[in-house]
């Protein structure tokens, strides 16, 4: 599974473009739920999908009864070099999601269902 979105694209060039979007901070929660810690999302508080993109976590959180492992990768300079391990040659925005077990991941926006598919370890 992949894809590719249009929308909240950084490199390690134009990272400082995107700051002019921050408004809030946007929070993730994990609802007392175990970690799958084979299932990484990459986000930036200041991208403008990351608020388009929270109800479609949470979908697939709540249908998989797990929280998935989460990165941000403005503030957090260990995330973002996390980021581009798994990224490389395959991403360069977020939201990024990568599946450790399969390999599978999705660029960009997308929805629930897609991301429920992008969780499946088989």
């Amino acid at each position: 599974v992949s894809t590719q979105s249009t929308w909240g694209f950084i490199t390690k060039s134009n990272r400082k473009r995107w700051s002019f979007f921050a408004t809030t901070q946007m929070a993730f929660s994990d609802n007392g739920r175990t970690t799958n810690k084979d299932l990484l999302m990459f986000y930036s508080q200041t991208c403008p999908c990351t608020p388009a993109v929270k109800p479609e976590v949470e979908c697939l959180e709540e249908s998989i009864q797990m929280s998935i492992s989460k990165y941000e990768v403005i503030t957090d300079e260990s995330s973002r070099a996390l980021y581009w391990e798994y990224a490389k040659d395959k991403c360069q925005g977020v939201p990024f999601f990568f599946n450790k077990k399969t390999g599978n991941y999705i660029c960009g926006k997308t929805q629930c269902e897609v991301l429920k598919n992008w969780a499946k370890s088989d």
